[in-house]
């Protein structure tokens, strides 16, 4: 039963999503029946690098990886510029304070901006 229900999703997620950048792969997991990772298939039909049974693992196209890795450093930046700020009692700690609440929460809302317009 359970088995049944996760590839009704799989199912939905692939037709869902068959519009994705060509960076963008998708693996539909369980298609032997069996669970084995070799006899897994992707949306293209060829064969998978080895998801568990009854997971879809969509991996993300080059350029959103290193945005992400990008943001990531910047927020690490902001962290140890504060700390410095408040360990030398710089004036500009509550501006770094402002910076390392602000900064992900702007990126967190656009991000949400464009995942309510783009539906």
């Amino acid at each position: 039963m359970e088995r049944e229900v996760l590839k009704e999703e799989n199912e939905l997620n692939l037709s869902r999503d068959e519009g994705m950048s060509a960076g963008g792969e998708q693996t539909a997991s369980c298609a032997a029946g069996d669970g084995a990772a070799g006899g897994e298939k992707t949306a293209s039909g060829e064969a998978g690098d080895g998801a568990a049974c009854g997971e879809v693992r969509v991996t993300r196209p080059l350029r959103a990886r290193v945005m992400a890795w990008i943001l990531l450093g910047v927020i690490f930046l902001l962290l140890a510029g504060f700390i410095i700020c408040l360990i030398t009692g710089s004036r500009y700690m509550y501006g770094m304070l402002f910076l390392l609440i602000f900064v992900p929460v702007f990126f967190y809302l656009m991000l949400w901006i464009k995942k309510v317009f783009s539906r």
